[in-house]
């Protein structure tokens, strides 16, 4: 899973988070197990390739998961669950 912020104007910011279609991780899986017991719903989902890989795209608000879960709290638990995936 990665997770990418967008501004889209001066203070409008989106956040998305691409999970890899081919490639279903334990990371993914457990966030978005979180989202979802947590009532967190993306404002838009959809596919996108990006360099030949394609992706789940999750499209949220700043303002609105900022709210509910905490971007950089969001951002550093991915991280995190990532490097334990690779060990």
């Amino acid at each position: 899973m990665k997770i990418e912020t967008i501004e889209i104007a001066p203070g409008e910011k989106r956040i998305l988070l691409l999970m890899n279609q081919e490639q279903s991780s334990s990371p993914d899986k457990e966030v978005l197990t979180y989202l979802k017991a947590n009532g967190i719903e993306a404002k838009k989902e959809y596919a996108e390739e990006r360099d030949g890989t394609e992706y789940n795209v999750m499209y949220f608000g700043h303002c609105y998961l900022e709210d509910r879960i905490g971007v950089d709290f969001l951002s550093g638990w991915i991280q995190e669950l990532e490097s334990l995936d690779e060990e």
